[in-house]
């Protein structure tokens, strides 16, 4: 596929494909604090999971291992030790993100431009005249779709799942609508 819109054409195909099947107009609006604050309580929860996945299985192996009660008191508490610096690590995104205020915004995706609307003011912006920057991660090796940055007369907006709902289809729907007005792009 090659390159267009400055990602690799994996991600683009994603993003493509997601906005196939999703019908316009489509409304995304900025998360509230109440949301932003589980998404975050989400990401200790999900890593002290697969942390307890790994860990218990083979605290039980030690426990049956022949080990002495010191030895087992050691190992458990190295266990407790990284679940808590695994638990701090997850809770680091939230703390940065504690005073979030739901800034009111949403943005409506249309056939023809998208509008922006605010607590003070409604913006249109047009397709042909949009800049983007894309979101994505690579993990192993393959590209993933995550959002994109949308720069508005107010700077940039990001169209994403940690910011938006439905931040990513969003993101995807403005991706398909550039792509249907412009063309294959190279930004």
């Amino acid at each position: 596929m090659g390159e267009a819109f400055g990602i690799e054409g994996e991600a683009r195909a994603q993003a493509l494909a997601l906005a196939a099947r999703t019908e316009l107009p489509l409304v995304a609006r900025s998360l509230t604090a109440a949301e932003v604050a589980r998404i975050d309580g989400r990401a200790s929860a999900v890593m002290l999971g697969i942390f307890g996945v790994f860990a218990l299985p083979l605290l039980a192996i030690a426990a049956f291992s022949g080990l002495t009660a010191g030895q087992l008191a050691i190992t458990a508490a190295a266990v407790a030790l990284f679940a808590a610096i695994l638990w701090l690590l997850g809770r680091r995104r939230a703390h940065a993100r504690r005073f979030y205020v739901d800034p009111q915004v949403e943005l409506e995706i249309g056939p023809e431009a998208m509008i922006l609307r605010r607590p003070d003011r409604v913006e249109t912006l047009t397709y042909a005249d949009a800049r983007i920057a894309w979101k994505t991660a690579t993990p192993r090796g393959v590209p993933y779709f995550l959002g994109l940055s949308l720069e508005t007369p107010n700077g940039p907006l990001p169209l994403d799942d940690l910011w938006f709902r439905p931040g990513r289809t969003a993101a995807a729907a403005v991706a398909g609508r550039m792509e249907g007005v412009r063309g294959k792009v190279v930004l």
